[in-house]
């Protein structure tokens, strides 16, 4: 199935950049291996393929038009879709902010390629016989690029990769302006809200991180990609 397949490099190219810390580029990815699966579902399920590329609107149509039970965080679907407009500065409108936070990112992608790959029946065109789904090759082939980390296949890791340090990205458009801030923030929460504000306003062009920075780790701020230098905090 073709659209299972380029979700797949998708999904394991999206975990590469997030464990990296790209976390914009691991999120866009991340977007399109969504909608790939999701598009999969809508094979599955012998149902025509939107020409839609809005991840929450396909997962609504395809959970009212099957009555699934699939159960999706939509939160995360609207975040992916913010992040996918990253793409481009010019996409960045007036008000537009965003959280990014490399533990929530891939914990959640992992969580939801394994709820829709488990409603996916894939097999060889000769044999008839099941091809196996992204997770369960993974731990065949021993492919750490999908191991690593994934909570989705090994739940006991949850509660260190949400306690250790974890790089973060926040972006907000001010006044016509685009600031932004790359920080380490020590831990953060596993919940299902993924749509925090980036950059909280405190004050005319002073912000607050979504996630509670480390100061003795390395943060950087910029006004329009320059650099603003650093004022100490209380």
């Amino acid at each position: 199935m073709l659209w299972l397949r380029w979700a797949d490099t998708d999904y394991r190219a999206a975990r590469v950049l997030i464990r990296a810390g790209a976390l914009v580029q691991g999120a866009a990815v991340s977007d399109t291996a969504i909608e790939k699966y999701l598009k999969a579902l809508y094979v599955e399920q012998g149902l025509a393929i939107p020409q839609n590329h809005e991840v929450a609107k396909l997962y609504a149509y395809i959970k009212w038009k099957t009555a699934s039970d699939l159960d999706v965080n939509q939160s995360y679907l609207r975040l992916l879709e913010k992040a996918y407009k990253l793409r481009y500065p010019d996409d960045v409108g007036e008000g537009f902010n965003i959280a990014l936070n490399q533990a929530r990112l891939l914990a959640e992608l992992d969580r939801t390629v394994r709820k829709m790959t488990e409603r996916i029946r894939a097999t060889e065109y000769a044999t008839g016989k099941s091809i196996p789904m992204v997770l369960e090759r993974a731990a065949q082939d021993n492919d750490q690029g999908i191991i690593l980390d994934n909570v989705a296949m090994d739940s006991g890791i949850v509660d260190g990769l949400f306690s250790n340090a974890s790089p973060s990205y926040d972006l907000r458009k001010f006044k016509g302006d685009v600031f932004e801030t790359d920080y380490v923030t020590k831990s953060v929460k596993d919940d299902a809200n993924h749509e925090r504000e980036g950059f909280v306003i405190k004050a005319d062009f002073q912000f607050e991180a979504a996630y509670l920075p480390m100061l003795d780790s390395p943060n950087t701020a910029t006004r329009n990609g320059v650099p603003l230098k650093r004022v100490p905090q209380d």
